[in-house]
């Protein structure tokens, strides 16, 4: 077997090659062949290994981003009810104010304002303990989301 270069000259190479085929038994050359195949379906079969551990990671922090979109809408609505309360704190604090000025006959609506503002106030550093925490989880979420996304790309890169 002779093999011819671009320019039409048979190279030192290609002479050793013709060679060394001709001199192989076919048996050898089946043999390399039933070898080079094994390799080629192990090659596939980890090429689908890892395209399917990227999928599993893609689905991984697809649904950690949702987790971390309801954990906002979450942070919202209990950022919302800490103003409200906030507000609700501060009218009470005005009417305590303006009852203290004016002597008023205490009907009980005294020690009620009094209690519904301390309930008021506990239920406000309830809230933003809660909303502390959505925080925390939150940036945990996010971390444990950068974490997975490199490691997708490091699988999508050793795939390529």
């Amino acid at each position: 077997m002779q093999t011819v270069s671009e320019d039409g000259l048979l190279t030192d190479e290609n002479k050793y090659a013709a060679e060394v085929s001709d001199e192989v038994p076919v048996f050898l050359k089946t043999e390399k062949i039933d070898y080079l195949t094994s390799e080629v379906e192990k090659l596939k079969a980890s090429v689908d290994s890892e395209i399917q551990r990227a999928d599993e990671f893609e689905k991984k922090f697809s649904e950690a981003l949702e987790k971390i979109e309801s954990m906002r809408v979450r942070l919202e609505k209990t950022e919302r009810s800490v103003l409200q309360l906030q507000e609700a704190s501060r009218r009470t604090e005005l009417n305590d104010a303006m009852l203290a000025k004016k002597p008023v006959e205490d009907t009980g609506k005294t020690s009620r304002s009094t209690t519904e503002v301390e309930n008021l106030t506990a239920l406000l550093d309830s809230e933003r303990k809660r909303a502390d925490e959505y925080e925390k989880k939150y940036a945990e979420a996010l971390e444990s989301n950068n974490i997975m996304r490199r490691k997708l790309e490091e699988s999508e890169t050793r795939v390529l």
